[in-house]
């Protein structure tokens, strides 16, 4: 929130809204068939497409499918890259930030790296969120049928905010 320049995430559903902060406890313990599924961070805020509050797992319509493991996978990177960046002491800037978002965006059955077509997924939206100069940055789907293109295989806008906030 701008208050206490801090970042929130909402996993929301139709008569239900939870807010998640950094380091949330119900990401944290969250175990799904003895896998350890939540890792959180004090310095980030992240989702993929399952949920961690136990309204949104309860009424979750992809649970023990195909792609309810891909968003866990998925899910499973953002700490992967977050220490790679750590590690090569890389401030994740904007333009790293993307780059995960990009990188971790649904393309189907394909390798996560691989943007080349046809393409299997329904990665509609990709959006990254500045918070400290009120900006996002966000990709949309592309064409239709076999010329169908994921959001995160597209180009981002840098969308301002301040003129709403």
């Amino acid at each position: 929130s701008d208050s206490d320049n801090q970042a929130v995430t909402m996993e929301t559903m139709m008569h239900s809204t939870a807010v998640f902060g950094a380091n949330d406890p119900r990401e944290q313990d969250l175990v799904v068939d003895g896998q350890q599924i939540g890792v959180p961070r004090t310095e980030a805020v992240y989702r993929t497409n399952h949920g961690y509050d136990p309204y949104t797992i309860s009424h979750y319509m992809w649970n023990d499918t195909g792609a309810y493991q891909n968003s866990i996978d998925r899910y499973l990177m953002f700490p992967e890259i977050f220490d790679d960046y750590t590690n090569a002491n890389t401030k994740i800037s904007v333009a790293e930030a993307v780059n995960v978002t990009a990188l971790l965006g649904d393309k189907g059955d394909k390798q996560m790296y691989d943007c080349s077509p046809p393409h299997s997924g329904s990665n509609i939206l990709s959006v990254t969120f500045d918070l400290h100069n009120r900006a996002m940055y966000t990709a949309w789907e592309n064409g239709h049928g076999d010329d169908w293109s994921p959001a995160a295989c597209n180009t981002y806008v840098k969308i301002d905010l301040n003129q709403f906030f």
